[in-house]
């Protein structure tokens, strides 16, 4: 008697501004969720911005300015996590966003995880929180501070 394996496929559900979203369906797992990566060129000059991009955005969105509101947010899924980076992939720089939540059919209210966590986590990307036009100086300056005492520890 051997094993039956399933496996579950990458279904393209939509392309959005020339970013293709992909879903993969399984019932295996109590938490589901989602990724975006974005890729850049490994250069010298890029390094520095790349690694600070994402840092300043966790910081907040529109909807949730501090990252104390999208923690309050996260907690309102459960406990939901959260995290960003970037990552070297061979020449490539892969600037990560990702949050994982509890599975609709493990809560006990009729809350729709999926479209919250998604929201959540495409408002902190494509709205994040600006002072005229631009990210907020002193967020921009305790991350440059972050990433100076990082590199020095290592």
């Amino acid at each position: 008697m051997g094993k039956e394996f399933t496996t579950e496929k990458a279904v393209k559900i939509c392309t959005f501004n020339g970013i293709d979203v992909y879903r993969i369906a399984t019932e295996k797992f109590k938490t589901s969720s989602i990724h975006f990566f974005f890729e850049d060129d490994l250069s010298r000059e890029r390094v520095t911005l790349n690694a600070l991009l994402p840092a300043v955005m966790r910081r907040g969105s529109a909807s949730h300015p501090t990252f104390r509101d999208i923690s309050m947010e996260l907690e309102k899924l459960y406990g939901a996590s959260f995290d960003c980076g970037v990552a070297k992939k061979g020449e490539r720089h892969i600037i990560y966003f990702s949050i994982e939540f509890l599975s609709r059919q493990f809560i006990p209210e009729p809350i729709d995880t999926f479209n919250a966590a998604f929201n959540l986590l495409y408002d902190i990307i494509t709205k994040p929180v600006l002072e005229n036009g631009c990210f907020r100086d002193d967020y921009v300056a305790q991350e440059k501070e972050n990433l100076r005492c990082l590199s020095r520890a290592e």
